[in-house]
Parts: C-alpha cells; structure tokens; sequence
C-alpha cells in the first residue's frame, strides 16, 4: 500500500489519500507507481 505521506519537495507533504485520487484521475496503475523502473520507461520522452 502507500505511504501515509510522501515527500513532494522539501518542506512539504501530500497525503495518501491526495496521491491515490491523483493516480486514478491519471489513469496510473498500482503496480506503475510502485515499481521505479516501469516510471522510469513510461515518462522516458526521446531526443529530438
């Protein structure tokens, strides 16, 4: 499951309940969100 909060920047924090809300308007699956390498694949934008 998610963290209660997650660290945004520096000083501030959203809650789990913000992030899950987000990921569905986003259409972003669980497994995405959990896995870095996947995120990483998926927002890769190439050179032009």
């Amino acid at each position: 499951m998610f963290l209660t909060t997650i660290v945004i920047s520096r000083h501030w924090h959203k809650h789990s309940s913000d992030i899950k809300r987000d990921l569905k308007d986003w259409n972003i699956t669980k497994e995405l969100a959990i896995h870095r390498g996947a995120w990483k694949l998926t927002i890769h934008v190439p050179e032009s």
